[in-house]
């Protein structure tokens, strides 16, 4: 079973703690690649009885499926979704929405679930999820209803009171980061001369073919792809665009320019999204744009780059979108966010500054200040933003909004191989095995490898696997802001430079010693490892 987090642990006591006070309607907030599945995955499993869990997306569907037997192997999980209907006798029954809101599908399934939880659960006052709590729990009090969801607000601003009673446990998005638990968070803005003014509104949010005849511009996609040459660095890139044309038309102008690009779409056929993923993956398209297809259900965490080629006045669907880059990923160092921001007199746009709590400072964005700026001044410090400009015929000021100054883990890649250098030969090595899988070893000189988790793993939970070993046991060694690390190099490092070939510059600190060495040491040993799995632990991975 994945060990829980200490966040993890005290949603679920949290969890436990307010039903036993006799609230029965719960929300727990966490953000994006925190790990809710895990939280509700324990409380299940800790209460006991059937588990109802409700998504309305096939791609929540089946991250749930696959997440939940991760989390609790044993667990007998069912289905409900189109024709499928397997939910007798299991432990866990994973349910389509949409399906099972259907009055003579909702009839087949007998009220007796003493947890019912809502993945995503800002959707949870539609009336479909209203149907069906109704039907299953009704005003029975000896029911858990649990919810989930990285923000609770809503485009419409409708209130999530008349489901939950209450926000039981909570982390921003800002503590995730500061704790290790999510990336590093840098943003951009970009700004544009397209008015948003004459833009309709629909359920909060901007309707959406209206925004798309405003946006879809031939000098406004320039701005686009400029900006991501300039500014991105050749990472992986997700873009969210306001149609399927604008999606199209970007990804066309990117390969022009010599970027790997395609799009996706609701009318992309299953197969070959599926093609698109992988090769997505595999590093082989480099931006990837969408049309709401990635704001929930989606998990990539080498992307290190969010494009926001679409404004928004929803919290909540700016956060989906930002939150597919904050998952941690050993061969990226944080997310660059590009937010393209338009020109508006009417609206209230939200913004990267807004999602991270920084109050006050989406106006002075808008008024032609930097989130950095704003930071600093709030610190004490002074700072004018930068104006840079793009010869492309509209201005580009390009403000650096460095949000966070976070503690991480030094990781070493190899290819798809990763590696944790611990100091005196030790590591801990990330080793695929099977498409998006891989075991996670600690490999110690002299002494025989072990295995630090019996499952197979997608790559941020095995990464996650590694830094809680290392945060429980030796985070002196490995973390970048180490005491240690500032330190003169060692006359040992020095010698061990030179025999290596590597330059030795006057003042040179142990930590910079130390990452030249390891980057030469410690690929060497992630190539040679050859892991010898337990016949025990062959069987429990399968």
């Amino acid at each position: 079973m994945l060990a829980m987090r200490d966040y993890q642990k005290a949603a679920v006591e949290a969890v436990e703690r307010e039903f036993r006070r006799g609230v029965t309607r719960q929300l727990i907030v966490l953000p994006t690649g925190t790990g809710k599945t895990v939280v509700f995955s324990h409380v299940a499993k800790r209460r006991g009885g059937r588990t109802l869990v409700l998504a309305h997306r096939t791609e929540l569907l089946d991250q749930a499926v696959a997440k939940i037997q991760l989390v609790w192997p044993e667990a007998r999980v069912g289905r409900i979704q189109g024709p499928q209907d397997r939910h007798q006798g299991r432990d866990v029954v994973v349910a389509s929405v949409p399906t099972l809101a259907r009055p003579e599908r909702l009839q087949r399934l007998a009220p007796e679930f003493s947890t019912i939880i809502i993945d995503e659960a800002h959707h949870a006052v539609a009336e479909s999820y209203r149907r069906i709590l109704d039907a299953l729990a009704g005003g029975r009090r000896d029911v858990l209803i649990l919810g989930a969801t990285a923000t609770p607000d809503r485009a419409d601003g409708r209130s999530l009171r008349p489901v939950f009673e209450k926000i039981v446990y909570q982390r921003t998005l800002v503590q995730m980061i500061a704790a290790g638990y999510l990336c590093d968070l840098r943003a951009k803005r970009i700004y544009s001369r397209v008015s948003l003014d004459g833009v309709r509104v629909r359920a909060g949010d901007f309707d959406a073919a209206q925004l798309a005849s405003v946006l879809n511009t031939a000098n406004r996609n320039e701005l686009i792809v400029d900006s991501y040459l300039r500014f991105g660095e050749g990472r992986k890139a997700i873009l969210f665009a306001a149609d399927i044309e604008h999606a199209e038309a970007l990804a066309e102008l990117f390969r022009r320019r010599g970027v790997p690009s395609q799009a996706i779409s609701q009318r992309t056929p299953a197969r070959r999204r599926r093609a698109l993923l992988y090769a997505f993956r595999r590093g082989q398209i480099q931006v990837l744009t969408n049309v709401a297809v990635f704001t929930e259900g989606f998990d990539e965490p080498s992307i290190s780059c969010v494009i926001l080629a679409r404004p928004t006045r929803s919290r909540a669907l700016l956060a989906q979108m930002v939150g597919r880059g904050t998952r941690l990923h050993p061969s990226k160092r944080d997310c660059l966010v590009l937010d393209i921001a338009d020109t508006t007199a009417q609206h209230q746009l939200s913004t990267v500054a807004d999602l991270v709590g920084l109050e006050g400072a989406g106006e002075a964005m808008a008024a032609g200040r930097s989130v950095l700026e704003v930071v600093r001044q709030r610190q004490g410090g002074r700072r004018e933003p930068e104006q840079q400009v793009l010869g492309i015929g509209v201005d580009l000021q390009a403000f650096d909004v460095d949000l966070f100054n976070r503690s991480a883990f030094r990781w070493v890649v190899d290819g798809n191989r990763m590696r944790l250098p611990l100091g005196g030969g030790a590591g801990i090595n990330l080793i695929p095995a099977g498409e998006d899988r891989w075991e996670v070893w600690l490999d110690q000189r002299g002494e025989a490898p072990v295995l630090l988790h019996e499952q197979v793993l997608p790559v941020d939970w095995a990464q996650a696997v590694a830094e809680e070993y290392v945060r429980s046991r030796a985070a002196h060694l490995a973390r970048k802001d180490a005491r240690w690390r500032q330190m003169e190099a060692t006359p040992g490092q020095i010698e061990t430079l030179k025999k290596l070939g590597l330059p030795v510059r006057p003042g040179m600190s142990r930590g910079e010693a130390s990452d030249a060495i390891s980057q030469v040491l410690d690929v060497q040993a992630l190539r040679r490892f050859r892991p010898r799995r337990p016949p025990l632990a062959r069987a429990a991975a399968r």
